[in-house]
């Protein structure tokens, strides 16, 4: 839907039509992804197959982690908001007034996604 309808009230986290702190710490629901988004997810049995079982092998991962080492559970977990917040840096920072926009300090954290102009135009 994001490319779909990129910086326009369709976008499901547009800082142009969204709050920062919603784009940010991805804070946006989506009520309704219309069916031919995700399609091609319904057609894959490894998504299929993370989603239905996602709780249990988030849990197994994280007990497994811990009894290897805590300190690697404890960077594991601590993936987990930076991720939201990465993510959150790229929409709200990769797009300005004119839409998808290329900034290169971006990719200092995240190689090559600082390229989002390019991204959406490919």
């Amino acid at each position: 839907m994001h490319h779909a309808y990129s910086d326009t009230n369709k976008d499901p986290h547009s800082p142009n039509y969204k709050k920062w702190h919603e784009v940010l710490f991805s804070l946006y629901r989506v009520k309704q992804i219309p069916r031919k988004f995700v399609l091609d997810l319904y057609k894959n049995p490894r998504v299929i197959f993370m989603h239905k079982y996602k709780w249990i092998i988030l849990i197994a991962t994280y007990v497994s982690l811990g009894l290897i080492s805590t300190q690697l559970l404890l960077y594991t977990i601590l993936l987990l908001p930076m991720s939201f917040i990465s993510y959150g840096i790229l929409n709200l920072f990769g797009h300005n007034e004119r839409g998808p926009t290329n900034v290169l300090w971006i990719n200092i954290f995240a190689p090559f996604e600082g390229n989002h102009y390019d991204h959406h135009n490919s």
